[in-house]
């Protein structure tokens, strides 16, 4: 994947890292779970993590501005491996910060059906308040806009 394949920018002012910031880029193209991995990768980022309620404003705030309102919405790097315990694949690390929306996570459990089973995070639009983000779990072989990151 090549920068210019993707669309946005973000320079994020404060990830939690002393001195860094976060530079965010949004896919044109739609992809599954493990290629927008794969993408991210290849350009040199990550699939994007979200660690602090700072961070989900901040890219809320850089998605809203530039007019990112895909209704399919966005994966992030977060993920479990069937046991309902997410972590983000991009680092390893589990999830310390959470925005689920309501009645989420669902569908993770062994006993479901892998056809049926979400395991992978999707950033989306809350749908009773279009003007906020949340995560949702979902199928990871579907098919969505990502968003890549490099912390500076």
């Amino acid at each position: 994947m090549e920068i210019s394949h993707t669309l946005g920018l973000c320079y994020c002012s404060n990830t939690g890292l002393t001195g860094s910031s976060m530079k965010y880029f949004v896919s044109m193209d739609k992809q599954t779970f493990i290629q927008a991995l794969i993408n991210c990768k290849s350009a040199g980022m990550n699939l994007a993590s979200i660690r602090s309620q700072e961070e989900q404003k901040n890219l809320e705030i850089f998605l809203k501005r530039n007019g990112y309102n895909d209704k399919d919405g966005y994966w992030l790097s977060g993920m479990n491996l069937g046991n309902g315990t997410y972590f983000w694949a991009s680092s390893g690390d589990p999830l310390t910060y959470k925005k689920w929306l309501p009645n989420q996570p669902e569908n993770t459990r062994p006993e479901i059906s892998t056809s049926r089973r979400e395991n992978c995070i999707q950033l989306v639009f809350n749908n009773k308040s279009s003007q906020e983000f949340g995560w949702n779990n979902l199928f990871c072989k579907r098919k969505l806009l990502y968003i890549c990151q490099v912390i500076m």
